[in-house]
């Protein structure tokens, strides 16, 4: 594996707002997009600082009036562009997104990596560590962690939860990538 992470890899985000931006435009620009692209989350930024996250299923579910800054996570996983092709691995591993942004050390947005462009770049030199590496989250039940309700959108801590304690819709694991 080479020594950093490829430029090829760092991708511009498909949607960038700012934390005051409604709910309901970042959805209209959202749906504004062109098919084949795919959204897995809006970020959030302050200048060129980045401020949150919210995935589509937050969004979805949130006040069409609530600002942005609102609804999103500002409790972020990023890589730094100095990160190696090991380092890349090594957090899509550990924390499982489809996507992960690129943030500089003063937490500037420097773009995006998606698992599926990195599995292609890396498959050529370690085909098969690479794909077992990227395979669909393995987690123990008993373990607690945060589940999220498919019907209201509720988010608990939690060890399997079952049903969620607002609405009794069926919660799943948010580590789990959603088809």
């Amino acid at each position: 594996m080479s020594d950093t992470i490829p430029e090829s890899l760092v991708v511009q985000p498909p949607f960038a707002f700012e934390p005051e931006t409604p709910v309901t435009t970042a959805v209209d620009e959202i749906k504004d997009a062109p098919l084949n692209t795919n959204v897995y989350y809006a970020y959030v930024v302050d200048g060129e600082r980045l401020a949150g996250v919210a995935s589509m299923r937050e969004l979805l579910n949130a006040s069409p009036e609530e600002p942005l800054s609102a609804v999103m996570t500002d409790d972020i996983d990023t890589v730094s562009p100095s990160a190696t092709e090991s380092d890349i691995v090594d957090a899509f591993t550990a924390y499982r997104y489809p996507v992960l942004p690129v943030t500089d050390d003063d937490g500037r947005l420097e773009g995006v990596i998606r698992a599926a462009d990195t599995i292609e770049v890396f498959e050529s030199e370690s085909t098969d560590d690479i794909r077992e590496l990227f395979q669909d989250v393995q987690y123990d039940p008993t373990e607690e962690g945060e589940y999220e309700c498919f019907e209201c959108g509720t988010v608990i801590t939690a060890e399997s939860p079952g049903q969620c304690p607002n609405c009794g819709g069926e919660m799943r694991n948010r580590r789990t990538t959603i088809e």
